[in-house]
């Protein structure tokens, strides 16, 4: 297992592109994908060094209430950190937790909370004022829903770059894109051969219909990664 070292530096990478942090958009920009890598770039040595491997299993539920748009951003994290999301109902809402090896569950617990907090802000500074009580709560729904979903596509994204391309993968984790895809199946398999011997299913998202809020969530979604400003341009939207 990883020494608190590793787990510190993932937190405070994140922390760098957090608001009000202080960070430059150069410092924000790579925070997240460095915390990634730098957990990527472990595990191999890891496993290079034969070490041994902590079994993969859950880890602690974390706390809050979560609905489509949070599964969103774990299914985001579990990209990034070759883990699965899993949940379970909890009448209207759900609870989330993560399964994979404990090192990776652990930064993946922690880039979850941080990207939700990323999500809430977001939504916050592109709110326009004077909606009616109707369209403000359809602008939630349908902006938090669109930029979770351009989080997990750019998450993904980035997984399947550092898997296939070497002038990504050897500057990051010392290793070629080959041995970084290795690791990630290997991972990611011992996660879904986990959940499949406890009967868990993973569910497959159907796309969510768009709203008044969709275009600037998908805007806002394009920001996380890459800047620490959380500045969206307003568009007007039609009073209901």
């Amino acid at each position: 297992m990883a020494d608190e070292g590793v787990r510190k530096k993932i937190r405070a990478l994140l922390a760098r592109a957090a608001p009000g942090s202080g960070a430059t958009e150069d410092e924000a920009a790579s925070a997240m994908n460095l915390a990634s890598m730098l957990m990527t770039r472990h595990g191999i040595e890891m496993s290079m060094e034969e070490a041994q491997e902590d079994p993969t299993g859950y880890g602690e539920f974390i706390p809050g209430v979560y609905v489509k748009w949070h599964l969103f951003v774990a299914e985001a994290v579990g990209f990034l950190y070759y883990c699965r999301p899993c949940w379970q109902s909890n009448g209207k809402y759900k609870v989330v937790r993560f399964v994979g090896r404990p090192d990776n569950v652990d930064a993946a617990s922690f880039t979850f909370t941080w990207l939700t907090d990323q999500v809430e802000a977001l939504y916050k500074q592109s709110l326009p004022r004077g909606l009616s009580k109707d369209v403000r709560a359809e602008l939630r729904r349908t902006f938090k829903l669109a930029c979770a979903a351009r989080i997990r596509g750019r998450a993904w994204k980035l997984a399947q770059a550092m898997a296939s391309n070497d002038a990504l993968s050897l500057p990051a984790t010392g290793s070629t894109a080959l041995v970084v895809k290795t690791h990630q199946e290997k991972l990611m398999g011992e996660a879904d051969n986990f959940m499949k011997d406890k009967g868990v299913r993973i569910v497959e998202h159907k796309r969510s219909k768009a709203g008044v809020g969709t275009q600037l969530g998908l805007m806002a979604g394009d920001t996380v990664e890459l800047q620490k400003s959380l500045g969206v341009k307003r568009k007007a939207l039609p009073a209901k």
